[in-house]
């Protein structure tokens, strides 16, 4: 069992001091990884909102999906987990094809 007490860039500290390369991003949750710059605006973002779902207007959330979609004639779609991001797929290649089966 190791016990991590500290993380520093992509590297995660146990309780014994030693260092591990942090292959798992926090099974998604830290994948920019332990930076001063990212725990800087999660602060800054903890001090307006700590949370707001998607069924209301983010305008945080448009100007980024405006940065993914460029200028291309795409949408972006913000999913909370894998799951829902597999089924939003599953629908839209549903809907953009018209067929019903998956391989």
């Amino acid at each position: 069992p190791i016990e991590f007490v500290k993380a520093e860039g992509s590297y995660l500290i146990d309780s014994e001091r030693k260092t591990f390369l942090d292959f798992s991003s926090g099974i998604g949750v830290t994948n920019l990884g332990f930076h001063p710059q990212v725990q800087q605006a999660l602060i800054q973002q903890a001090e307006r909102i700590w949370h707001s779902p998607n069924l209301y207007l983010s305008s945080l959330q448009e100007q980024v999906a405006q940065e993914l979609a460029g200028s291309y004639d795409y949408l972006a779609f913000f999913c909370n987990s894998g799951a829902e991001a597999n089924e939003a797929a599953i629908k839209l290649a549903r809907k953009a094809t018209g067929k019903q089966g998956i391989i």
